[in-house]
């Protein structure tokens, strides 16, 4: 079996060298004279619309009812969130075994906000999301705090300047003026990083 990731970009001439494979069962190695019969069954994915790239010439029409004999349409991410938890513990279990971390697994606000968020990255965004929580965890269970910043609350990271209390003296007791100079610009990096992560969807 040979799987086939974004068929939809492979270029054209390459297209041809695998129809004539699908067709005739024989490759001819590189350095070779002779083709030699293969017996082979193709696993193909894409994330683009083949029927429209056909239209535009980008693909060709032979190739594409070829590999069409059978095809699953898999809904995007967000229009199947009922999946999402399933997918979250089963990435957990992968990537705490290559990262060499015992994670146990989610809290229910983390689940949630993995549930509601839109994942215009679809399946890598959510892969990219639990490696990068696998990693920063300090405990055994993921938590809201390990996940980016597009998964907080927005209360949880109340803006400097929309609240003037969090500017006051008091929070500046027994630090320098670097210090407190420091705090202010982080405090302003990370409202600012927060709201463009929301606006862009991460």
């Amino acid at each position: 079996t040979i799987f086939l990731d974004e068929i939809g970009e492979m270029p054209l001439h390459l297209q041809a060298k695998l129809l004539r494979v699908l067709q005739d069962y024989e490759v001819r190695p590189l350095g070779s004279e002779r083709s030699t019969w293969v017996d082979i069954r193709v696993v193909a994915a894409t994330n683009q619309h083949l029927e429209s790239s056909v239209e535009q010439g980008k693909f060709r029409k032979d190739l594409y009812y070829r590999l069409s004999v059978i095809m699953l349409t898999i809904p995007p991410l967000r229009d199947r969130a009922e999946d999402i938890p399933g997918m979250v513990h089963r990435l957990i279990e992968h990537y705490q075994m290559k990262i060499g971390k015992d994670i146990k697994g989610v809290t229910e606000a983390a689940m949630q906000a993995l549930c509601q968020y839109g994942w215009p990255g679809n399946v890598r965004e959510l892969m990219n999301v639990i490696e990068r929580a696998i990693l920063l965890c300090q405990s055994e269970i993921i938590s809201v705090t390990d996940l980016p910043y597009i998964f907080h609350e927005p209360a949880s990271f109340p803006s400097p300047l929309a609240m003037p209390g969090a500017l006051m003296s008091d929070s500046w007791k027994g630090k320098t003026l670097p210090e407190v100079r420091e705090l202010i610009l982080d405090q302003v990096d990370r409202e600012y990083l927060t709201m463009m992560l929301r606006q862009t969807r991460g």
